[in-house]
């Protein structure tokens, strides 16, 4: 189930139409957060109790401060009066613009265009940014595959990165790409510091999946085929096979599953069953 996250910003256009918003509401999504801003609220009480709901019971506020409103000035100014969470409140503003004497003191992140406002709120929610389509993942080619083989080569993969106290961020994709053949493509990218994901790295991975999946006690079946795994780029994944979930793990446990995508896929319930709490 999604958490709910309320928007204040100075409105540019309709939300659908707005791209500063759509940056904004793209990347809380990625967090499993659904955005929701003042003109998106579809009920018709008074609009000021309306909006104070929100900001009292969102599992998370984001204000954009760029657009020098008196309308967010009172928004914010209402989250402090509520002495709501600092780790729930998230302050942006675009570089060049005076933030109010006021409130200039409290934290608040700078970002210079839309591409940096999404990297800038992905850093402040704690999820890395996607792999670009050049970089290089790993496939890894199921045969033999009956029952809910799916579920299988999950489970295999999710004791291999744990195994491995794998750090980072893990982009899963998977498909049938042939009659009894399944695969599923890893994009992966994480601390260069802590883990060189090598030759040698990914031949360990490899090794792990095959013994996890002779070890399954699952009912459902499916051998690892070494001689079809190989390494890919991350668009040949995007391309053939289909997004099943996206998680960031730390020390091989998976601490946050990042959407929208993959919801309801083997992947997803894999990871939803293991969650660590940062």
């Amino acid at each position: 189930m999604s958490k709910s996250a309320f928007v204040a910003m100075k409105f540019e256009s309709d939300a659908w139409r707005d791209k500063k918003y759509q940056a904004i509401s793209d990347t809380l999504a990625e967090a499993g957060f659904k955005a929701l801003r003042a003109d998106e609220i579809r009920t018709s009480g008074a609009s000021t109790d309306e909006v104070t709901h929100y900001l009292r019971n969102a599992d998370m506020v984001v204000v954009d401060l760029s657009g020098q409103s008196l309308n967010v000035s009172y928004e914010l100014g209402f989250c402090h009066g509520i002495e709501r969470n600092p780790e729930t409140l998230i302050l942006l503003c675009q570089e060049g613009v005076e933030v109010p004497f006021n409130y200039a003191h409290y934290r608040h992140n700078i970002y210079k265009d839309l591409r940096h406002l999404r990297t800038t709120l992905r850093y402040r929610l704690g999820i890395s940014t996607p792999l670009t389509d050049d970089q290089m993942g790993f496939a890894l080619s199921f045969s033999d595959c009956s029952g809910m083989y799916g579920a299988t080569a999950a489970e295999a993969v999710l004791d291999a990165l744990r195994a491995m106290k794998f750090t980072g961020r893990c982009e899963y994709y998977a498909g049938d790409t042939l009659p009894g053949i399944y695969v599923v493509g890893l994009a992966i990218k994480g601390d260069s510091r802590r883990q060189r994901f090598d030759h040698k790295w990914w031949t360990r991975i490899e090794q792990l999946v095959a013994v996890n999946l002779r070890e399954s006690e699952s009912k459902s079946a499916c051998r690892l085929d070494e001689m079809g795994s190989e390494y890919a780029e991350v668009r040949a994944f995007r391309q053939q096979l289909l997004p099943r979930g996206v998680a960031e793990f730390t020390d091989g446990y998976p601490t946050q599953l990042l959407g929208p995508t993959g919801e309801g896929s083997f992947f997803f319930h894999a990871v939803s069953s293991r969650l660590k709490p940062n």
